[in-house]
């Protein structure tokens, strides 16, 4: 993918667990790297390489989660996904998602 690259193994620390979704991480090639438990190494802001300072080591789950978002496209995610949670806790439920959200326009499969 045409990524700058400039890592030891020296720039990076193994963590037993997901810095992100708490979960083991598992290592080696068991599984060819499919759990989603399996231990990726992660750009933290996309728009540079795998270089000192920029890189963790994540579960494969928290990697896809994450992909190509930039920090604002990330923290959007983490807001309004609080928003249906808090929802979900207080009506048992989903509900319309435009009561969650009031400001997005409701569109009609009707039009």
């Amino acid at each position: 993918r045409n990524i700058h690259f400039d890592l030891t193994y020296q720039d990076f620390e193994l963590p037993e667990y997901c810095p992100i979704l708490n979960i083991k991480l598992e290592y080696g090639a068991g599984n060819n790297g499919n759990s989603y438990c399996h231990a990726t190494l992660d750009r933290i802001d996309n728009s540079k390489g795998y270089v000192k300072g920029n890189v963790m080591v994540v579960s494969r789950l928290a990697n896809s989660m994450k992909n190509e978002a930039s920090f604002s496209q990330l923290q959007q995610f983490i807001n309004n996904y609080q928003l249906l949670l808090n929802n979900i806790n207080e009506h048992g439920t989903l509900g319309n998602i435009t009561d969650i959200f009031p400001h997005w326009k409701k569109l009609s499969l009707d039009s």
